[in-house]
């Protein structure tokens, strides 16, 4: 797969799921058999590509806001 039809992918399962709150770790590994946490990693890194997908601002941010918060260390990971 190359590394745009990747991204096109993971943006629109998360554009799928996003009315919804995002898809859980179950429908992540049944879809793409990678963790929750891998998955909003590349989800990240595909919705910040310089020819990244044309969304609305508002959906891009929410995506952003929802791969982001997954991967951000917290006090208490102590990561």
């Amino acid at each position: 797969m190359t590394e745009e039809r990747s991204a096109e992918t993971f943006v629109g399962f998360a554009v799928r799921w996003e009315p919804y709150g995002g898809a859980d770790d179950e429908d992540i590994f049944v879809a793409f058999g990678i963790s929750g946490a891998e998955y909003r990693r590349r989800l990240w890194w595909a919705l910040n590509l310089p020819s990244g997908p044309d969304l609305d601002d508002d959906v891009r941010d929410r995506l952003r806001e929802y791969s982001h918060a997954y991967h951000t260390p917290t006090p208490s990971s102590g990561r």
